[in-house]
């Protein structure tokens, strides 16, 4: 019998393509919710399903999974206790959860490798559009931007308009003609490191980093990047960034690190991604729906 899959914003229809011979059905018509064998939850949107009620009850030996990518800095009741024992799989960022999540992917071992042209004639971009400020990265920025020139394409301090908008394509294109690129998470928390560092590096852009304060570890060099917390206030920062545009052999000094070995911790969290997230969470869900069926 196919396991079941009820979700909501999980995008695995790719994982389904690559890998043909797996046995699911997915499905996100909430009607089905009773009969699937695993229900996976977008935990942000948890509360749109149940509401405030936790005492709720799912059919016999249905496993129920968490999917959560936010920061519980924005969602603190992701951490009540209560809501944990309602599921019996976490899927997040954590290192502690039973199926790591991240933001970056195994091929990036290969794909941060590619160096890319350096001869770019814009400086610094940015893409933000949500006003979550737990790491107050907007007062930060709004006194940035009296200092340097930063060309923003989201809502939040828009001054350049996307002609021809293709979503994510788009996006890593016009990051591919900075020098650098904002990427300033909206919280600031240990293991909570997003697409926002990652997409610069993957097209050659550096980013200058707010965020987890232990981002050496999810970052293939802690030369591949320029960390806030290094500079005293925005506008040393802000000259900083100048001084590195105007030299080119400094600018150029930011890419060395693809001729060598990358960060251990790097590459072992990321080879831990050689199995992908989806397959995992199916393989430890038949497990436990075996065991539920011989007690």
């Amino acid at each position: 019998m196919p396991q079941h899959l009820a979700y909501d914003q999980l995008c695995i229809e790719e994982f389904i393509k690559t890998n043909p011979n797996i046995n699911i059905w997915i499905e996100s018509n909430y009607e089905y919710m009773n009969e699937a064998d695993v229900v996976v939850f977008d935990m942000p949107l948890f509360f749109h399903y149940w509401g405030n009620n936790t005492e709720v009850t799912k059919p016999a030996n249905q496993i129920c999974v968490a999917w959560n990518f936010g920061c519980e800095a924005i969602f603190p009741w992701i951490k009540s206790q209560n809501i944990k024992s309602l599921f019996d799989i976490w899927m997040s960022y954590h290192p502690d959860s039973d199926i790591i999540l991240p933001y970056y992917h195994y091929s990036y071992l290969e794909q941060l490798k590619i160096k890319h042209r350096l001869n770019r004639c814009k400086d610094v971009c940015m893409f933000i559009s949500s006003t979550i400020n737990n790491s107050h990265r907007l007062e930060y920025l709004k006194e940035l931007s009296y200092y340097l020139k930063i060309d923003s394409y989201g809502k939040w301090m828009n001054n350049i308009n996307i002609e021809c908008d293709e979503g994510y394509k788009t996006k890593l294109k016009i990051i591919s003609e900075y020098k650098f690129t904002i990427a300033f998470e909206n919280s600031i928390v240990n293991d909570y490191v997003t697409e926002k560092f990652y997409e610069p590096l993957l097209v050659g852009s550096i980013p200058i980093y707010m965020g987890a304060p232990n981002i050496d570890d999810y970052s293939p060099s802690s030369d591949a990047f320029i960390n806030v917390n290094d500079f005293f206030s925005p506008k040393e920062l802000a000259q900083a960034v100048k001084d590195i545009c105007n030299n080119t052999n400094l600018y150029q000094s930011f890419f060395m690190w693809k001729d060598l070995e990358f960060n251990s911790s790097f590459i072992e969290k990321v080879l831990d991604q050689k199995v992908h997230p989806i397959e995992k969470m199916i393989i430890i869900s038949q497990f436990l729906l075996k065991r539920n069926n011989t007690h």
